[in-house]
């Protein structure tokens, strides 16, 4: 009989309960030909993770937590951009002499 463990917890899991996670680095090489794309796979299934649903579920959360946080930046940075610009010591002093 063949037990599966989890590869980052180590717990036990059951058959019908395990996730796959596909590990690789972000690269913007376009492949020339199959060969170097297939040497790519082979070490991109080499880095393969079966993980438990408590895992899996861990990473979700962090991927959200992620995505909450990436929306909340760009809520910030539209408003910043939305604020006027600030005048520069000249002109700041220029309009204070015309008054």
């Amino acid at each position: 009989m063949k037990v599966n463990y989890c590869d980052l917890c180590g717990k036990i899991m059951k058959i019908n309960e395990k996730y796959v996670l596909y590990i690789a680095e972000p690269n913007d090489i376009e492949y020339e030909n199959t060969e170097d794309y297939l040497r790519y796979l082979k070490r991109v299934e080499s880095g393969v993770k079966e993980v438990c649903p408590s895992c899996k579920h861990i990473f979700d959360k962090i991927f959200e937590y992620r995505l909450q946080g990436l929306s909340k930046m760009t809520v910030e940075l539209e408003h910043l951009f939305k604020l006027p610009t600030i005048k520069s010591t000249k002109e700041r002093k220029n309009k204070g002499k015309k008054k």
